[in-house]
């Protein structure tokens, strides 16, 4: 599967400083870019300031901590989203990301590896992230740094401590732990494995003819946060790597080459339970709409 990223055309420029409007230490600024799911990541300098090249679409800018760095603030409701246009000039969008020194935030920290026990991520590294969120939803995420280690400050309380990985590498994520956060500590979390999927899901895209529909996104999901997604293929076949359980199962018809609407409907998701070791089948005949919509 071959991705396209949208060459960058704009310019967003921005501060991250404190609650007294003076810079911290140790900030970074990820850039996510719903339309493509791309990534960027910059460093924030002395002076609080940052500065990235992007492409159009919808961006969320988020201040985080540098990876393997102790911070004393927190970027709790550090975040923006800007949309740049598609067409005219290129444009430049500046954002002020505010975050809050506090001095009694405890740390989480700890090492993510592959199901093989590896902790050498390389590149790897920014497709995987801790989140830690209270049931009031408070908390935060961090990505992994290359040799898997995290860390994250949070205020004083009790947290829900999860791991999400893309779909792409191929793993699933073990099972969320409850931890407690106490103020000026160091809570280590440890050595924390993702899963080898041990199932999967198969099946066959077509029409109700029986002609197979390549290029429809096919994505799975279930109850603990779990998602893969993949393309069907030429002859309209998938097949999803997943942990045994319950799953739902759509597709996503894809946009017609010159632009029109598709003549294809969607429909709703297909429920079905994975068993260790075995594949399970859903197939989807996809209905025409009656008339051009």
């Amino acid at each position: 599967l071959e991705i396209l990223l949208a060459a960058p055309k704009h310019l967003i420029t921005g501060t991250v400083l404190d609650q007294f409007e003076k810079p911290v230490s140790g900030a970074q600024v990820i850039l996510w870019g719903a339309r493509n799911n791309d990534w960027r990541r910059v460093e924030v300098d002395a002076n609080g300031t940052f500065s990235a090249k992007v492409g159009p679409g919808v961006w969320e800018i988020a201040a985080k901590p540098l990876p393997e760095v102790r911070v004393d603030w927190s970027a709790k409701n550090a975040e923006q989203r800007l949309k740049l246009p598609d067409n005219g000039n290129s444009e430049t969008r500046t954002v002020s990301l505010v975050v809050e020194r506090r001095e009694e935030e405890g740390t989480v920290t700890g090492i993510i590896t592959k199901p093989s026990g590896s902790a050498e991520w390389g590149s790897d590294a920014a497709s995987v992230s801790v989140e830690v969120y209270s049931a009031h939803g408070d908390g935060g995420w961090a990505a992994i740094a290359e040799d898997g280690s995290f860390f994250i400050t949070l205020a004083p309380g009790d947290y829900t401590f999860s791991v999400f990985a893309k779909p792409s590498l191929g793993y699933a994520k073990p099972e969320p732990i409850h931890i407690r956060v106490k103020s000026r500590e160091v809570e280590n979390l440890g050595t924390l494995a993702l899963v080898s999927p041990s199932g999967s899901i198969q099946g066959i895209v077509s029409d109700k003819n029986g002609t197979a529909l390549p290029n429809f996104r096919i994505f799975a999901w279930n109850g603990t946060g779990g998602h893969v997604s993949t393309v069907t293929g030429l002859d309209g076949s998938y097949q999803l790597a997943v942990q045994p359980g319950r799953w739902k199962v759509g597709y996503e018809v894809p946009a017609s080459s010159d632009g029109s609407a598709s003549p294809y409907l969607e429909d709703e998701p297909h429920k079905l339970r994975v068993r260790q070791g075995e594949t399970a089948e859903i197939s989807f005949q996809v209905a025409k709409s009656a008339s051009p919509i």
